[in-house]
């Protein structure tokens, strides 16, 4: 009798030690899977953002085109072929910002946010509602969300 009960408790013993080891299974399997997301999520995010500096730098060469274009239309003797021809670079630039997450922050008419936009200027205006953005002098821009230029703005103080 003695030997049949001490089978039934290694038995026990050992199913409940099956269990115990399923769990540590199940649980490492986990942890690894969920190390595996979290390092897929740093390599997505890195590759995301690698281009970042760039992109701020292609912004300049952006903005100078479309100061130099707007300078052109302002200048009467420039010739509407190259006006048009630049304008059509510029547009080419902006597709392939838009491509690689890059989108423009609209400030004009919104409440001023210091994450979003940069005060440089003020303005008083009793007809205009207090910390309203009436002017942007720089386009700001986000990249995959995320602000890599505040738009430079002026706003209304009452």
């Amino acid at each position: 009798m003695n030997d049949t009960k001490e089978i039934k408790d290694k038995k026990n013993k050992d199913h409940k030690n099956s269990i115990d080891y399923k769990e540590k299974y199940l649980r490492a399997k986990a942890e690894l899977e969920n190390y595996r997301k979290f390092t897929e999520r740093q390599k997505a995010d890195y590759i995301k953002f690698a281009n970042e500096r760039l992109i701020i730098k292609f912004l300049e060469i952006y903005d100078d085109l479309k100061r130099a274009i707007k300078s052109m239309e302002e200048n009467d003797d420039a010739p509407e072929p190259i006006i048009e021809g630049l304008k059509m670079i510029l547009q080419n630039m902006r597709k392939a910002l838009e491509e690689e997450g890059v989108e423009s922050i609209c400030a004009i008419g919104k409440k001023f946010d210091p994450n979003l936009h940069e005060c440089v200027m003020i303005e008083k205006d009793e007809s205009l509602q207090d910390d309203v953005v009436c002017d942007e002098l720089q386009e700001g821009y986000r990249l995959n969300n995320k602000v890599i230029r505040p738009s430079r703005v002026k706003i209304i103080k009452n």
